[in-house]
């Protein structure tokens, strides 16, 4: 089937953002629903993703944005692993706080509205419970 790989349960997630962001996309069939936010966090690269419609926007934005902006200005860190061991240990962005290690369980994060946050230079994401949707259309 082209070379795309159909089971993804189990993959390990790619060390390189880029590849994260292009194996989400095909496992979401681009949908438009998926939201990919890009920022560079103390001179790394990371992502926010998450799906339309199934989070709170204001509380993504007051629990998670903020301080993860201000984050890129009052720390530096060598590394992804550092970066993102520090805001999973140092930082209370949500209570519900699960990671993820592989495309399975990371989609089925998106997908059930966590806010979940990749770096690049890391096999690991972080999600954040953000759930706020009062309905939602099948």
């Amino acid at each position: 089937m082209n070379g795309i790989k159909i089971d993804f349960q189990d993959e390990k997630l790619d060390i390189s953002l880029d590849k994260k962001l292009e194996r989400i996309k095909k496992i979401a069939s681009d949908s438009s629903d998926l939201l990919i936010n890009e920022v560079k966090i103390s001179g790394i690269k990371t992502a926010l993703i998450c799906c339309e419609g199934m989070l709170s926007t204001s509380t993504v934005t007051e629990l998670v944005l903020v301080p993860l902006t201000k984050l890129g200005n009052t720390e530096s860190f060598d590394s992804a692993e550092g970066l993102l061991g520090h805001i999973d240990g140092s930082m209370l962005l949500s209570v519900d706080r699960p990671k993820a290690d592989n495309y399975g369980d990371t989609v089925r994060l998106i997908n059930s509205g966590f806010a979940v946050l990749v770096a690049d230079g890391s096999g690991e994401a972080l999600a954040f419970g953000v759930q706020g949707y009062s309905t939602r259309g099948i």
